[in-house]
């Protein structure tokens, strides 16, 4: 993650993307990334291809009548791949896992640490439109990598920046239901 023009770079994916603008064929993808920059023709073209499959995955494999769920990484957005409002579009209901990082103390308790995931957060609610599509499961990782302390102000966080689906899910932390 981060702010770098990122996707995936498989044949299939390089063929897609070719195919969809062959002005760009006599380009590799560590070409593609060291000459695209931020909204200019090329990046957004890579950003369309690579936000097209991940939507095209969706409706290829969400049973007929499901709500989809996906999962948008702290700051993620179409340089990802991931263009919540095309999605939205297609998929109203679609419910979003939205990305917090800072996962274990080091980050979490960083200058500023607490801002970005505020950021991250209204962010991706913003391009939800309905904050009862969107939801955080409160990462720790590796295991007991955040202490206690600091794991219940990041879901205070989260809850003031009302990233949950409030009482009405159970929502997972380090493996164990809300209460245990």
């Amino acid at each position: 993650w981060g702010p770098a023009l990122q996707g995936c770079c498989c044949d299939a994916c390089m063929q897609a993307f070719y195919a969809k603008y062959p002005r760009y064929a006599h380009l590799s993808a560590p070409e593609i990334f060291a000459n695209a920059t931020e909204g200019d023709a090329l990046w957004n073209a890579w950003s369309d291809v690579q936000c097209d499959a991940i939507l095209q995955f969706i409706e290829k494999t969400v049973p007929k009548g499901m709500t989809p769920g996906i999962m948008v990484m702290h700051n993620g957005d179409c340089r990802h791949g991931v263009d919540i409002a095309r999605i939205k579009a297609a998929f109203p209901n679609l419910l979003v896992r939205v990305g917090e990082a800072h996962f274990e103390n080091a980050s979490f308790t960083a200058a500023g640490a607490e801002q970005a995931i505020t950021n991250s957060i209204k962010t991706h609610l913003s391009l939800v439109g309905n904050v009862r599509d969107a939801f955080s499961e409160s990462t720790v990782y590796p295991e007991n990598a955040l202490s206690p302390e600091n794991l219940v102000q990041k879901l205070r966080v989260e809850i003031r920046d009302k990233a949950y689906i409030c009482c009405e899910e159970i929502m997972a932390v380090g493996g164990l239901p809300m209460g245990s």
